[in-house]
């Protein structure tokens, strides 16, 4: 359970790597996103990022949780 968990099990870190060609092919400011890289994520960040990404267009999708929507050129 959350309440008992350890900090290692709670905060866990994000890594990414984009290479400049998909930075590219997707309109992705990296600069952008360095300048948000000390914020806090959830996975609830990762699912709709991942659908913002690659352009699924669905109901479910909120660009508020989508790590890279504001860093779209």
């Amino acid at each position: 359970p959350y309440k008992f968990a350890p900090d290692e099990q709670i905060h866990i870190p994000f890594i990414m790597w984009l290479s400049p060609e998909f930075a590219t092919s997707f309109n992705i400011d990296t600069d952008c996103l360095k300048q948000h890289s000390g914020e806090e994520y959830s996975h609830d960040n990762l699912f709709h990022s991942l659908l913002g990404m690659l352009d699924v267009q669905t109901g479910e999708y909120d660009a508020e949780l989508d790590i890279f929507n504001r860093c779209r050129r």
